[in-house]
């Protein structure tokens, strides 16, 4: 008979653990979860629970590392306004590049006990990202007509992928140029302004780091050059186009630099009337040393006049000393001669 009632004690237990399990709701579940291929990630939880799971007190782990987002809001619970009732999880591009699916766990709490959601993000891969570019020019000089450019341009091979942003600097950068003397581009036209020689070379000097160099006639030079990222429709360029848009405005595409005789000299200074400095260095140091010379004309007629003025006021005060020591004379001796002759009472 004890061997019964332990059974149906057993048999009760389990019951009861099964009908609390089947009515059990957690204060939060996974609604979806997206990765998409420049690398940013969201999942959206929808709230369960009249009580608000806060977002403030949820950590996102993923693999093994605890990781900074944006949520939509600042918590979840069970609502007829969806505004109240999602919210969603937010990574910046290039956060999960790789192709793969990564675990990700989410801690949170529900009546003061910590609790974890665990899920997976099925990532395609890093195809492209507008965050990963940037272009700059270093420094440019021109060396007896030998042209050389130091340039940074991050984000041209991002992708480790077949499809992915992977192209040559030759292709995905746009160049203009302005010289001295007019020069032969690579589209047949001569001018003083056009896109680069027919010869020209661009070799990695470094990570993200290129050299552009090619030769003009020994007594021309580049005055200063313009690069942006190619507008060239065909793959992958095409994929920058969105780069272009006000949401990524703060992304520098572009630049501009005026360029040296010498690898050691200061840059090209053209005047808006198209006066080159450089051309007129020694006229400039002449009209520079006779503009000296006028001003130290000019600082020794002012010193003179200065000192010239100065003696006149010397000379004033001592006459006016004399004459006051004069009068001071004559009155005490008439003051003298007053007393003499003046008879007693």
């Amino acid at each position: 008979m004890k061997k019964v009632n332990d059974l149906v004690f057993l048999l009760l237990m389990m019951l009861l653990t099964a009908v609390f399990t089947s009515t059990y709701v957690s204060a939060l579940n996974l609604k979806e979860v997206q990765c998409n291929n420049d690398g940013s990630m969201e999942f959206t939880v929808i709230g369960t629970d009249p009580d608000e799971s806060y977002t403030k007190d949820m950590i996102v782990r993923i693999e093994d590392l605890i990781v900074n987002g944006t949520w939509t809001g600042k918590s979840v619970k069970d609502s007829y306004s969806e505004k109240q009732r999602y919210a969603t999880f937010s990574m910046p591009e290039n956060a999960l590049p790789e192709k793969k699916a990564y675990k990700i766990n989410l801690y949170y709490l529900e009546d003061d006990q910590s609790k974890t959601k665990e899920f997976e993000a099925d990532c395609p891969g890093l195809v492209f990202s507008c965050s990963l570019l940037y272009i700059d020019v270093d420094r440019c000089y021109t060396d007896k007509g030998h042209f050389t450019a130091e340039i940074t341009a991050k984000g041209l091979r991002q992708s480790n992928l077949v499809n992915g942003f992977n192209v040559d600097p030759g292709k995905a950068l746009d160049f203009m140029i302005s010289t001295k003397n007019p020069y032969k581009a690579k589209t047949n036209i001569i001018d003083k302004r056009g896109p680069l020689p027919s010869e020209f070379h661009i070799s990695e000097s470094g990570p993200d780091k290129y050299l552009l160099t090619f030769d003009l006639d020994q007594n021309n030079y580049v005055k200063d050059i313009a690069l942006g990222l190619s507008e060239d429709r065909s793959f992958p360029l095409y994929l920058a186009d969105k780069c272009r848009t006000s949401k990524y405005s703060h992304i520098k595409l572009s630049d501009y630099e005026t360029c040296s005789l010498h690898e050691s000299e200061e840059p090209v200074i053209v005047t808006p009337e198209g006066y080159d400095v450089r051309n007129n260095i020694n006229q400039d140091n002449n009209q520079d040393a006779d503009r000296n010379i006028n001003e130290n004309n000019t600082d020794n007629a002012i010193t003179g006049q200065v000192i010239k003025n100065s003696y006149n006021a010397g000379n004033t005060l001592i006459f006016a000393a004399i004459i006051i020591v004069v009068l001071l004379v004559i009155i005490l001796v008439m003051y003298s001669r007053i007393k003499k002759n003046r008879k007693p009472f």
